[in-house]
């Protein structure tokens, strides 16, 4: 022992080992790289046999599970007592006594309107047939003459052909080219924003090929059989208008049209309006004539009649709205397709007997263009127009210069190679400042132009009453 503790007391390095490495007097070892790399080696091989043996390991159990899944699959009786284990399994965990009650006696109706939030919607339609719905709020309005936004994205052979407002709580009332009408809810229609197309309208309603909606008019709610109270103005582009009962098409639905109206080929719907009856319509046509006569000289008529004529059209003109007036201090906002308009007193235009080509509303002169859209308004209501390439704008009603109806109007929508196709009235907007574009006022700006009007007032009625007899058809039809 004491030859071996004298042996320690010695040096024994290897020649090539630094003298910092190997066991130093303060009894620690200081290994060497080799000395290093070569445990960790060691270890590393011994940590992947480990490794190996574990992913064999589990290969082998995912072997047999898949051989049991097989199994059951393969056996349905196998599949019924799984499903009887879990059940019980689960009624003994989560079952207890029914805290409800079924009540068999209830009323058994159920209203989806009652879940759906009450919204304004903008509701275009393309005519390749293309609907979407938008919130009316997501529109600020703007300052008269701006250039708009965009309301829907089109395709380059594709235009926007409708524009209305509806609440989602509304019935939605179209009207085909076949003189078919369907109804539908408004909250049963797509939503979508600026940038999308929309969705087929085919999806929505069952039309026949080549039938195309050629109007809408949204409703609160129908009337019931035999009330006469509400009665619906139907007017055609070729000058043909018919009063019917609001309740005589109370069993349309999207997938069952009703007959509406006899209309001739070429003929379409233009306007439809809901009315009590009372007091007198006005006719605006795409000539910039307007004709303002009495309802009660149309009769009330069935479903299937074809109507009376409104007003007399000069050759290539078509009438654009038939609108109850329901008050005598409303104005009319009339505008063309090229973006001009204006705003004329309802006071300018009395009375003429139906059929007549009325009065002078606005020139259709080469900057204006023909008429695109009039409506009756008030002072604080907003106004949305829409061009045929999907940008929309929403303007004041009040910003809106009144002129007489010689005048020929002012800018209201900047287009660049677009025509205006719509407008529509819609309540004021709730935003604090209007959101202003730039706007370009001419230096001689020509509404202030008021020509004298030769009213060609055209009195002489077409009342003729073996025609009123063949437009109207006869009711037993129906």
């Amino acid at each position: 022992i004491t030859a071996r503790a004298q042996g320690f007391e010695k040096d024994f390095y290897p020649e090539d080992m630094d003298r910092s490495r190997g066991l130093r007097k303060d009894g620690l070892y200081w290994l060497t790289r080799p000395q290093v790399d070569n445990i960790l080696a060691m270890n590393l091989r011994r940590l992947t046999g480990l490794e190996q043996e574990k992913i064999l390991s589990d290969f082998r159990t995912r072997v047999d599970e898949l051989m049991d899944y097989l199994d059951i699959l393969a056996k349905p009786e196998r599949v019924t007592a799984i499903i009887g284990e879990e059940l019980e399994a689960i009624g003994n965990e989560f079952g207890d006594e029914r805290r409800s009650t079924i009540d068999l006696l209830g009323d058994p109706s159920f209203n989806q309107r009652d879940l759906i939030p009450r919204r304004d919607m903008v509701v275009t339609i393309s005519k390749g047939g293309f609907i979407k719905m938008q919130e009316l709020a997501d529109y600020a309005a703007q300052g008269r003459g701006g250039k708009g936004r965009n309301v829907q994205s089109m395709t380059k052979d594709d235009e926007v052909e409708h524009l209305f407002v509806a609440n989602t709580h509304d019935i939605l009332l179209c009207f085909s080219s076949m003189g078919r009408i369907f109804a539908l809810d408004v909250f049963d229609l797509p939503e979508g924003k600026s940038s999308a197309r929309g969705r087929p309208i085919v999806n929505l309603l069952s039309l026949d090929e080549g039938e195309r909606i050629t109007f809408t008019q949204p409703i609160t709610e129908f009337a019931e059989k035999g009330d006469d109270s509400q009665i619906v103005i139907l007017a055609t582009a070729n000058g043909y208008v018919k009063r019917t009962p609001l309740s005589a098409y109370r069993n349309a639905r999207p997938g069952t049209g009703l007959r509406a109206m006899t209309l001739v080929e070429g003929d379409s719907l233009v306007s439809v309006s809901v009315t009590d009856g009372s007091g007198d319509l006005f006719v605006v046509s795409s000539a910039g004539r307007a004709l303002r006569f009495p309802q009660s000289s149309v009769r009330v008529m069935g479903r299937t009649a074809k109507g009376v004529r409104s007003m007399r059209l000069p050759a290539g003109a078509r009438v654009l709205n038939c609108t109850p007036i329901t008050d005598e201090s409303a104005k009319i906002l009339v505008a063309t397709e090229n973006g001009y308009g204006k705003r004329v007193e309802l006071s300018e235009f009395t009375p003429h007997g139906r059929g007549t080509m009325g009065q002078m509303l606005i020139r259709c002169s080469a900057r204006n263009g023909a008429v695109a859209a009039a409506e009756l308004v008030g002072e604080t209501e907003d106004v949305i127009m829409l061009c045929n390439r999907g940008r929309m704008i929403r303007t004041r009603i009040a910003e809106i210069g009144v002129y007489g109806r010689g005048a020929h109007g002012v800018r209201l929508f900047r287009l660049d190679d677009e025509l205006l196709v719509s407008m529509r009235i819609v309540p004021p907007s709730d935003d604090a400042e209007i959101e202003h574009l730039e706007i370009e006022e001419p230096e001689d700006e020509d509404e202030v132009l008021e020509d004298d009007v030769d009213d060609l007032d055209e009195t002489e009625a077409l009342e003729d009453e073996a025609d009123d007899a063949e437009e109207t058809e006869d009711d037993s039809a129906e």
